[in-house]
């Protein structure tokens, strides 16, 4: 998103740009794991060859959306890392 934005803009509309298709406001993806037709498929992206989702405590939409949403937020110098495990939840910019 650009940074002629008020911040309030930003922090509604910055992290998720949708696609034709695609709905205009983030879903929240509750998926704990993501189908996919082989184990080579899997093993790929476990072992970081392609991009995807694969297990949500390692990267899901909807973590990376946020994730994205708080690097625009923070003037994007840095990356955001979002990360969830269990009841506790960690953001580190």
């Amino acid at each position: 998103m650009s940074n002629n934005y008020k911040i309030e803009t930003k922090c509604i509309q910055s992290g998720w740009q949708p696609t034709k298709g695609e709905p205009r406001v983030l879903p929240i993806y509750q998926s704990t794991t993501f189908k996919y037709d082989t184990s080579e498929q899997m093993g790929r992206l476990f072992d970081l060859e392609d991009s995807g989702y694969f297990y949500t405590r390692l990267q899901n939409p909807t973590n990376d959306a946020v994730a994205q949403k708080i690097t625009e937020l923070g003037r994007g110098s840095r990356n955001a890392d979002f990360l969830r495990s269990g009841s506790k939840l960690l953001c580190g910019i």
